[in-house]
């Protein structure tokens, strides 16, 4: 994929697929699978060039999550998740190496 240009991020994510470079992950219940979902994202995924939140949300107690140095391949992230009346907004704190964070509403 480099140096191709996408018209929009859909574009990007099937062309990733098309590569093998996409791992979705669904149905996934934030209180009671997150600690597996980091783990795959940090450990079972060999180099993904992309963490892709999928329509993100925290419940009505949690007003934010920070995840601190979370391994993905090579690269090391920290991210801050904050909830806002209508959506989930993800920002990248620190980013070591290469790795794309996507968020898909």
């Amino acid at each position: 994929m480099a140096g191709k240009t996408f018209d929009d991020l859909r574009m990007f994510i099937d062309a990733a697929k098309e590569l093998g470079k996409v791992c979705e992950i669904e149905g996934a219940d934030w209180n009671e699978e997150i600690g597996a979902l980091v783990e795959a994202a940090a450990e079972l995924i060999p180099d993904p060039p992309l963490i892709l939140f999928h329509r993100p949300s925290l419940p009505e107690f949690l007003p934010s999550v920070d995840l601190r140095n979370l391994r993905v391949g090579t690269a090391e992230v920290d991210l801050q998740l904050i909830r806002h009346p209508r959506n989930v907004g993800v920002t990248v704190l620190r980013r070591l190496g290469e790795v794309e964070i996507r968020v898909e509403m």
